[in-house]
C-alpha cells in the first residue's frame, strides 16, 4: 500500500512539476537571404556569441545548428542521468580511428566521442562540471603569440557569464550577475573522506576557480539550476531568441563556407530538409562548430592542408594546418573498495523515495552528476600548470548491472573485458578515482574521409603515443595510493581493489609495468578535444587563426570554439568554451 501511495504521489508531481511548460526557444524554419553575422554551431561557444552579438538591435544575426531544439523533449534532465544521453539522435556519435598505443580492450581499439548535435551542443550532454583552468594556461597562450588572452584579460569574461549561487565566494574571481547558473550539488558521504584525505596528504582545500588552482582540492561545482542541467541554450538563447534581430535555425547542416576569388568569405551553404540553401553575410561568418566540426567545415571549404585537400579533389583556397594539434584529456579508473555502501549508485538514486526527495525538496543524488570533487597537482611541484586532475566519482562502473552495461556501452569495452570486470567488481561497495592527464605530449589529427560533407571525419587522437604521458599517469597512481592510505580513507575501509586488469594478468600486481599496462588498457577520453584550428601569432606556421580569431589569409571568417585553444586548459573545457564566446563577441564588437 505504501508503495502504491508513493507511486501515485510521483505521478502527481510528474504531471504538475516534471512536465516542462516553458515555451520553446524561438526558432525559424528558413533563413533570410542576408545577415550581418552568421554563426555556425549553437553549442557552448556559439550560443554565447549569438546572444552577445544580438544584444545590439541594429545587428542582424543568424545562428545555424545542424541538430534540433531538444529543450522540451522527454529526456533525462536529472544531473545523475547524464551517461544516458550518449548515443542518441542529438549526439553526433563520432567514433575515433583504431588506436595503436591505448585501448586494447575496446572493440576494434576504438572509443566513442559524443558531441552535442542540438541547441546547446555538448553542454546538453556533458557532466556539467564548471572548471576554468589555471591562470598559467592563459598566460602561456599570450606569451606564445595569442596576445590579449592572458589570465588577467580573460578573467572578466569568465565572471561575465557566471551567476554563482554559493554564499562564500571571492567576487574578485567569481561572478554573480551572469546568465549561467553555477553552484553546488548533492554529494555522497565518500566525498568528504576524499577531501579530508587530500588535506591530510598536503593539499589545500580551496576554490580552484579562484586565485590558486595548483595543489588544491575542492568540491566540484556544476552548471545546474534548481537541480536541473543549465545548458548554454537555456542560459544564453532562451530569452535572447525573442529578439527580432536574432534568427535561430535548427536542422541546418553547413556543408561549406562560400569564399570568393579574392579570398573573402561571403556566405554559407547548408542543407535543410534535403535542400541546399545559400545565405550571405554582410560582415562576417564565425565557425563555432567545435574542435571536430569547425576543422571539418574549413577543409570542406578549401582551407586546410594542401596535400590532403588535393588528394580528395577539393580546390585549395588557403593552405593552413587545419586538423593538426588535436589534444584531448584522457583518464582511467582506479577502483577503491569501502566497507559501507556509501557509493552514489544510480539505482538507489532513481528509487521512489530518492525521487520524491529530489522533486519535493531539491535534495538527493538525482541532482548530482556523481563526479563530486577534484584534486589538482603538479607532480612534482613546479611553476607550471597542474599535470594531473584527480576526479572523485561517488560510485564505480560495477556498482550494479545497469550501471555496468550503461558505462561499458558508452566506453565501447568488449565482452571479454566486461565479463572479467563483472566477475571481479559487480555489486561491490566501492568508489572510483580517475587520474586525468591535463597536458598530454601526444597530439593527434582530424582529417576528411572524403569530399562528401556528410561523411564523418577521421579522428585520430593518438593517445599515449608519447611514453612521457604514461609516466605522468604512473606517478598519479602512486598519489592515489597515498590518498587511499590516509587515516581519512581508512575510516571507511578504503582499499584499492587489486583484481588483475584485463590484458595485464601476466604482470606482477603493483609493479610499474603492471600499472603502465593498466593505464594503456583502461584509458578513455574525457571528451575535451581542442586545438584543431590553433590560435597564435600570424607568423607561426602551426597557427590557423590569429589572436582576434580571424582565419589567416581569409577575410570575413573567424573561428570561435575549443578548436582555437593552442593547448588544453587545466580542467574541464566547458567553462573555457563559454569564455571564448564572450571573448569573440568582445573582439567583433570592439
Amino acid at each position: 500500500m505504501k508503495s502504491l501511495i508513493a507511486t501515485l504521489i510521483i505521478a502527481y508531481i510528474g504531471y504538475y512539476v516534471l512536465v516542462d511548460y516553458k515555451e520553446r526557444i524561438q526558432t525559424i524554419d528558413s533563413s533570410d537571404d542576408e545577415y550581418d553575422y552568421i554563426v555556425v554551431g549553437a553549442g557552448s561557444t556559439g550560443s554565447v556569441l549569438a546572444n552577445r552579438l544580438s544584444e545590439n538591435k541594429n545587428i542582424k544575426v543568424l545562428l545555424l545548428e545542424a541538430g534540433q531544439d531538444i529543450s522540451n523533449e522527454d529526456l533525462p534532465k536529472t544531473p545523475i542521468s547524464f551517461p544516458r544521453l550518449q548515443g542518441e539522435s542529438y549526439d553526433w556519435n563520432f567514433t575515433i580511428a583504431p588506436q595503436q598505443y591505448s585501448g586494447s580492450p575496446h572493440i576494434g581499439k576504438q572509443t566513442f566521442h559524443p558531441r552535442g548535435k542540438c541547441l546547446g551542443g555538448s553542454s546538453r550532454l556533458n557532466a556539467m562540471l564548471y572548471v576554468r583552468g589555471n591562470r598559467l594556461d592563459y598566460d602561456s597562450w599570450a606569451e606564445n603569440g595569442a596576445k590579449g588572452w592572458s589570465y588577467e584579460e580573460v578573467l572578466p569574461l569568465f565572471k561575465k557569464s557566471e551567476s554563482n549561487t554559493k554564499p562564500n565566494i571571492s567576487l574578485k574571481y567569481r561572478g554573480r550577475e551572469g546568465p549561467l547558473h553555477v553552484g553546488d550539488f548533492p554529494r555522497g558521504e565518500g566525498c568528504k573522506h576524499f577531501i579530508d584525505a587530500a588535506v591530510e596528504s598536503g593539499f589545500v582545500e580551496r576554490d580552484f576557480n579562484a586565485e590558486y588552482q595548483e595543489n588544491s582540492v575542492w568540491a566540484l561545482e556544476g552548471t545546474i539550476k534548481n537541480g536541473i542541467r543549465h545548458s548554454t541554450d537555456e542560459a544564453f538563447l532562451r530569452q535572447a531568441s525573442a529578439r527580432p534581430n536574432l534568427h535561430i535555425l535548427p536542422g541546418a547542416h553547413v556543408t561549406k563556407i562560400l569564399i570568393n576569388d579574392k579570398k573573402v568569405a561571403k556566405g554559407v551553404e547548408y542543407v535543410k530538409n534535403g535542400k541546399i540553401v545559400k545565405t550571405m553575410a554582410r560582415k562576417e561568418i564565425i565557425l563555432s562548430a567545435g574542435a571536430y566540426g569547425s576543422a571539418t567545415i574549413l577543409m570542406l571549404s578549401g582551407v586546410g592542408p594542401e596535400a590532403h585537400l588535393k588528394d580528395l579533389g577539393i580546390p585549395v583556397i588557403k593552405n593552413l594546418p587545419v586538423g593538426e594539434n588535436l589534444q584531448d584529456h584522457v583518464h582511467f579508473p582506479i577502483v577503491v573498495g569501502v566497507d559501507e555502501p556509501i557509493s552514489n549508485e544510480l539505482k538507489e538514486a532513481e528509487g521512489i523515495f530518492s525521487t520524491l526527495n529530489y522533486k519535493l525538496f531539491g535534495k538527493g543524488y538525482l541532482g548530482s552528476p556523481g563526479l563530486e570533487a577534484a584534486v589538482f597537482t603538479d607532480l612534482p611541484a613546479a611553476k607550471q600548470p597542474p599535470l594531473i586532475q584527480l576526479h572523485y566519482f561517488g560510485t564505480h562502473f560495477g556498482a550494479n548491472e545497469e550501471i555496468m552495461k550503461l558505462w561499458f556501452r558508452n566506453i565501447n569495452h568488449g565482452k571479454d573485458f566486461q565479463k572479467q570486470y563483472a566477475k571481479n567488481l559487480l555489486n561491490k561497495n566501492a568508489v572510483s578515482i580517475f587520474p586525468c592527464l591535463l597536458h598530454p605530449k601526444s597530439k593527434g589529427t582530424i582529417k576528411l574521409a572524403s569530399a562528401n560533407p556528410f561523411d564523418y571525419p577521421i579522428i585520430n587522437p593518438r593517445s599515449l603515443m608519447e611514453d612521457e604521458d604514461v609516466e605522468v599517469l604512473l606517478s598519479s597512481v602512486r598519489l592515489v595510493q597515498k590518498l587511499v592510505g590516509t587515516k581519512s580513507f581508512k575510516k571507511i575501509g578504503g582499499k584499492i581493489i587489486n583484481t588483475p586488469t584485463f590484458g595485464c594478468e601476466h604482470l606482477k600486481y603493483d609493479s610499474d609495468d603492471y600499472w603502465r599496462c593498466h593505464i594503456r588498457n583502461e584509458l578513455s577520453t574525457v571528451y575535451h578535444p581542442v586545438g584543431t584550428c590553433k590560435m597564435g601569432s600570424i607568423n607561426d606556421p602551426t597557427v590557423v587563426v590569429d589572436p582576434e580569431l580571424k582565419v589567416k589569409g581569409i577575410t570575413g571568417l573567424r573561428v570561435a570554439d575549443a578548436s582555437i585553444m593552442p593547448t588544453l586548459p587545466s580542467g574541464n573545457t566547458n567553462a573555457p568554451c563559454i569564455m571564448v564566446g564572450e571573448k569573440a563577441a568582445q573582439l567583433i564588437l570592439k
